[in-house]
């Protein structure tokens, strides 16, 4: 079961499960951030992000990672995910 641990605080939930925190924060143009910590069922950034995509129908953007290769960890390409593909953006 997934349950808030920090339930008063708006701009910043948790959520224990497992062996493992889901981190959710609102961001700008309807965006929220969403990392995970510790022993979770996905494998990287980008598994869990192919999960969100397909299972809430939205679109999900990832720092690119060590799955991309070529793409600088710091730079402003990200890895656009969809239901139906997956495409690098560039943010500026």
């Amino acid at each position: 079961m997934v349950a808030p641990l920090n339930s008063l605080n708006t701009e910043l939930l948790t959520y224990e499960f497992g062996g493992g925190l889901l981190i959710v924060q609102p961001s700008e143009e309807g965006f929220m951030n969403v990392w995970i910590r510790g022993t979770t069922e996905w494998g990287s950034c980008n598994a869990l992000g192919r999960d969100l995509a397909h299972e809430m129908a939205c679109t999900v953007r990832c720092d690119s990672g060590k799955e991309v290769t070529g793409v600088p960890p710091e730079s402003d390409v990200f890895l656009e995910i969809s239901e139906t593909q997956e495409r690098l953006i560039t943010l500026r």
